[in-house]
């Protein structure tokens, strides 16, 4: 499974984060339709909204600017808004 079959238009997208993971990567899809991701970030001084927003970025191959945290920035709950 890639992000880009998950996200791939623009709107606002449900993700849950596991932070301080071994590594980045999309975990998978729950039932409700959030999309989880695990972090190799802490969740201190906006390490981990830093490391998902690149990791969103680099996976969908569009601009960090285009990817906003507009619910959940100290949760493991988020909603992101997504430009492509």
């Amino acid at each position: 499974m890639q992000l880009s079959n998950l996200i791939n238009k623009t709107g606002y997208y449900g993700i849950k984060v596991i932070p301080n993971q071994a590594q980045t990567k999309l975990v998978g899809k729950m039932d409700d339709g959030t999309i989880k991701i695990s972090l190799n970030a802490a969740p201190e001084k906006g390490r981990a909204n830093r490391e998902l927003i690149a990791f969103i970025s680099k996976s969908l191959k569009i601009s960090k600017d285009d990817i906003r945290i507009t619910a959940g920035l100290t949760s493991r709950k988020k909603v992101l808004h997504v430009e492509i």
